[in-house]
């Protein structure tokens, strides 16, 4: 059962959809956040790549990066990619899992030490100017990170 709907409709011509690929889930965000019926799973179709002829390369890796990034830091839990063409529907299984294979080597490759980096200027200030690094940790733990997937699915 579908509780909301969201049209995506990227204009001709102003820019590719891949580059809009975004804005979906940032149209998303106000409902993910809900308190009483927050957002959790997301279906949508494989974009753009039906009547406006997008190449699934082209949409695919822009998509299941965004959908892993949500994924990662919202409460998001699920995204499923539907593709009722087989051929695209194979083509959108192996980018999947290659891009996968991508972000979570990319994850591994830059840990980091922090969760959140925090820039503030005074207005007239040279931004960076004196950029030092102390560092604090609580505890003797560093914290983890989470990994969502991407998920690409068949149907009749």
């Amino acid at each position: 059962m579908h509780g909301r709907l969201l049209c995506f409709e990227p204009p001709y011509g102003a820019a590719s959809p891949a580059d809009r690929i975004d804005d979906i889930f940032r149209a998303l965000a106000p409902f993910i956040g809900l308190r009483d019926r927050p957002v959790t799973s997301v279906a949508m179709p494989l974009v753009a790549c039906g009547s406006m002829g997008t190449p699934v390369r082209a949409i695919a890796e822009p998509l299941i990066r965004a959908a892993m990034h949500w994924m990662r830091t919202s409460p998001l839990h699920r995204v499923r990619i539907v593709e009722n063409d087989e051929l695209r529907a194979a083509e959108l299984e192996a980018e999947a899992e290659r891009v996968k294979r991508l972000v979570l080597a990319e994850q591994t490759s830059h840990e980091k030490d922090w969760d959140v980096f925090l820039s503030y200027s005074h207005a007239g200030a040279p931004t960076g100017s004196s950029a030092r690094s102390p560092s604090w940790r609580r505890g003797s733990g560093s914290s983890g990170t989470s990994t969502g997937s991407a998920r690409a699915t068949t149907t009749a």
